[in-house]
């Protein structure tokens, strides 16, 4: 309940009996979206006491939840309350116009409080390109990022002998100090160490030390984001309850914002009062008052939009910033910012997921606690000389680019750089039993929208999975097929694995396009989704600049996944928790602004 905060303002609490009326008092920071970004900025942003901050979540405070909180119970709280339950749109390249679901966290912690707790880095390469290929300016190469992401985090290393069976580290590449723990797994699958590593290694891909210094080419153990000590999960939720007796934060949960009010259109006149050299300035976030129903204002001097890579377009779009067109359709009276970027740019990992069977009973052990082994594949890895000739010449030839459909410039911008660094572009994640496939780097780019004028109504999400095409080629599934297959041939007959007769789901034995087929009639989301609000130059489709302010306005800005200017090669919440900490960097005075 929002009384329960000690530390609740007499102003605010006039507002929620009052309703509609506007509090007397004003913080500093509102931020939309108590999530796995929203979450841990306010909790880094109150350790100023002369700061004060205000958090609106649309769901529940569930921090003692059993299926939260234990690790083993990773994703039970999926299709639950705690869920908002999205799906996207007919993905028109799918098969049968597949519509897929998006889970996402309606609770405290958000998305972070239901995943799978991996914690991954992007590589060096890959962040550095934000700047060199991208042109985001303002302190986003992998130098800042590494140290944000670092001081994000408090590593809790492995015991000596879980180190001396795989579970490698590198201090250098860790902090220790932050406010989300990480640590690695409680033990080793020995079908890992016994039979996936050295079938890998008979093949020259190397095991790393470490995958969070920067190079992710190869196979690795990763960490997750658990508490070592108390054995739970850790992330934005848990770093509040460290925090969450300073009285200068206050944190209105079952709370939905539904729209940022400006200074100039209190009255909701029907004009567009933005222009290019005047500024709009918020004011303060219109919300649903829990104990009534009725809509509420609190004032705040900036705004944060932190509701994820889904909602915060979508809020933007309903609170009068974005194209023109769509705000019209939607019956938005006033255009605050003509800006009609927002919401493009949305990208998420394509993914198929198959199982290994084998046809001896292995002995395995280690199974009873969650793992993190991934297999990141450079293209020159898993494609022959004759298909990367033949994806090099799509990629880079001026004639196959006309025939280009269903990507954007970044998303087109981003795979050639990691291309031609020979960058993986591929992960396969293993599961226990399964192996699941990402493609890290998606030429596809799709949009998320409002729908119906009300940000928190289910929007229209379309990831366009599959959607970008050259010369009549399904680039994605085309380049995750040969990947897939790669594995289902030369990784399956290798070493161990090769010796015991595993065998992918799908028979490597099949033609091409046989095997091309079966991939398609199984691809899903990777639950990854990022951009819509990105951040790039304006003129180059960018939402945000590089202090994270929304262009056209004074005090707005986004924190969250939707500034991600394209898909990351990693699962996108250590990038999350990264930004953040970069984020409140910018807000508390960084020399750099």
């Amino acid at each position: 309940m929002l009384f329960s905060c000690p530390s609740l303002s007499l102003a605010a609490a006039v507002l929620l009996l009052l309703g509609p009326a506007r509090a007397e008092g004003s913080y500093d920071y509102i931020i939309i979206g108590g999530g796995t970004s929203g979450l841990l900025l306010a909790t880094l942003l109150s350790t100023n006491p002369n700061t004060t901050i205000a958090v609106l979540e649309s769901g529940p405070d569930a921090r003692t939840d059993p299926r939260i909180t234990i690790p083993e119970n990773e994703g039970t709280i999926v299709a639950t309350t705690y869920d908002w339950n999205f799906t996207s749109i007919p993905q028109t390249s799918l098969l049968d116009q597949a519509v897929i679901a998006y889970p996402r966290g309606r609770v405290l912690g958000g998305t972070a409080a239901m995943n799978f707790m991996l914690w991954h880095r992007a590589s060096s390469v890959e962040l550095n390109a934000w700047e060199d290929v991208l042109n985001v300016s303002g302190g986003w190469d992998w130098d800042a990022l590494f140290a944000a992401s670092r001081d994000g985090e408090t590593f809790m290393p492995p015991p000596e002998d879980l180190e001396a069976e795989g579970l490698t580290w590198d201090a250098a590449f860790h902090g220790f100090e932050g406010p989300v723990a990480g640590s690695m797994a409680r033990n080793v699958y020995s079908l890992y160490e016994d039979y996936v590593v050295p079938s890998l290694e008979a093949l020259g891909v190397p095991k790393l030390v470490d995958v969070d210094g920067g190079n992710t080419t190869g196979m690795r153990y990763g960490p997750l984001a658990v508490n070592a000590s108390s054995y739970t999960r850790s992330y934005s939720g848990s770093a509040y309850t460290n925090v969450e007796s300073r009285p200068n934060l206050v944190v209105y949960t079952n709370t939905t914002a539904t729209r940022i009010l400006w200074s100039d259109n209190d009255d909701d006149d029907d004009e567009s009062f933005s222009s290019d050299d005047e500024l709009a300035i918020a004011s303060a976030v219109e919300f649903i008052d829990p104990s009534s129903g009725n809509l509420a204002i609190l004032n705040g001097t900036n705004i944060i939009v932190s509701a994820g890579s889904i909602q915060s377009p979508p809020l933007l779009e309903v609170s009068g910033i974005g194209d023109p067109d769509i705000l019209s359709s939607l019956g938005i009276p006033t255009i605050v910012v003509d800006l009609p970027a927002v919401g493009s740019g949305f990208q998420d990992h394509l993914t198929y997921a198959g199982i290994f069977g084998y046809n001896t009973s292995l002995n395995l052990t280690g199974d009873q606690y969650i793992q993190d082994f991934q297999d990141y594949a450079q293209p020159s890895r898993f494609l022959s000389e004759e298909d990367y000739a033949f994806a090099s010449n799509l990629l880079f030839n001026n004639d196959s680019m006309n025939s280009l459909t269903g990507a954007s410039n970044a998303s087109l911008a981003m795979l050639r750089a990691m291309w031609t660094a020979d960058q993986p572009l591929i992960e396969f994640g293993w599961f226990l039993g399964f192996v699941t496939g990402y493609v890290l780097h998606p030429l596809s780019s799709g949009s998320v929208h409002a729908a119906a004028g009300a940000a928190a109504q289910q929007p229209l999400i379309d990831p366009n999975f599959n959607g970008a095409s050259i010369n009549g080629t399904s680039f994605d599934l085309w380049l995750l097929a040969k990947a897939l297959q790669y594995y289902a041939t030369t990784v399956a007959s290798s070493g161990p694995l090769g010796a015991n007769g595993a065998e992918f789901s799908i028979p490597g034995t099949l033609s091409f396009e046989d095997f091309q087929a079966e991939v398609l009639e199984g691809l899903t989301s990777g639950s990854h989704p990022t951009g819509g609000c990105v951040m790039m130059p304006r003129e180059q489709g960018g939402v945000v600049d590089g202090s994270l302010r929304v262009y056209g306005t004074a005090n707005v800005r986004v924190v969250d996944a939707s500034v991600i200017p394209s898909s990351p090669g990693q699962h996108a919440m250590g990038l999350v928790y990264a930004i953040a900490v970069r984020a409140a960097e910018i807000l508390q005075g960084d020399a750099a602004y």
